[in-house]
């Protein structure tokens, strides 16, 4: 789906805002965003977090608009450098 143009989609799931709007509901309450890249990159299951490096690597090399979200997303290629699993700080060198 994110190679068919649904790659604004990368900004709700790294829980982006833009630094120059505040969202109403913010003066009103909790206006909370979930980062559930980040909850990838750091589930307890290393079979989870092995396919999500690979899924961020195929978007880093073959989304049109990579150079948009490459920001967003080397973030968690580089944590997995330092992940406890040998074969996850492989894949993240390759």
């Amino acid at each position: 789906v994110m190679h068919q143009g649904a790659h604004e989609m990368i900004l709700e799931m790294v829980a982006w805002r833009d630094p120059n709007v505040v969202a109403i509901k913010a003066f009103y309450g909790d206006d909370l965003k979930v980062n559930f890249c980040g909850k990838l990159a750091t589930d307890p299951h290393p079979q989870v977090r092995l396919e999500f490096l690979r899924t961020v690597g195929d978007w880093l090399l073959h989304l049109r608009e990579r150079l948009d979200h490459e920001s967003r997303l080397m973030p968690y290629v580089v944590s997995a450098l330092t992940d406890e699993r040998p074969q996850i700080q492989e894949e993240a060198l390759s």
